[in-house]
């Protein structure tokens, strides 16, 4: 039987990651942070950052170009030391237009989709979002272009 997933799960399980993964390289690689520094603003462990920075975490979407603008803003907001509601506020809106994004992109291009949202019925494809990469599915079932 297959896994129904909600948006709000995939972007728990997908989008996110690969926020917190944008971030943390744009902080240890523009701004020069070691990732203990990194860590500690992000709440989150070394070995976290260390996966984020090796591609081991948050690699199953590929931010666009077009979300990049966004990401550096998150950055700089951390370091400015927003207050928490601010920071909420932007990345749940970054979240929620990737994940908008992610939903037309499958809506659009997929023969077999969820009518609810339009997911894939066998799961998130690794694909690169905002590019002409091809995607494709885990078990090859899918082969196109965005």
């Amino acid at each position: 039987m297959e896994r129904f997933r909600t948006p709000c799960q995939v972007a728990l399980w997908y989008v996110l990651p690969a926020i917190r993964g944008e971030v943390a390289r744009l902080l240890v690689e523009d701004y020069k942070m070691s990732q203990k520094e990194v860590a500690a603003l992000l709440g989150l462990s070394e070995a976290a950052i260390s996966y984020y920075l090796h591609g081991k975490r948050g690699r199953r979407v590929e931010l666009g170009d077009e979300f990049k603008g966004k990401i550096r803003e998150i950055a700089e907001g951390l370091l400015k030391g927003r207050g928490d509601s601010w920071l909420a506020e932007r990345i749940c809106s970054l979240c929620r237009a990737i994940t908008a994004h992610l939903i037309r992109s499958f809506i659009f291009q997929t023969v077999s989709f969820r009518i609810c949202y339009g997911w894939v019925h066998h799961g998130l494809p690794r694909a690169s979002y905002g590019s002409r990469a091809p995607l494709t599915h885990p078990t090859g079932v899918m082969s196109m272009e965005l």
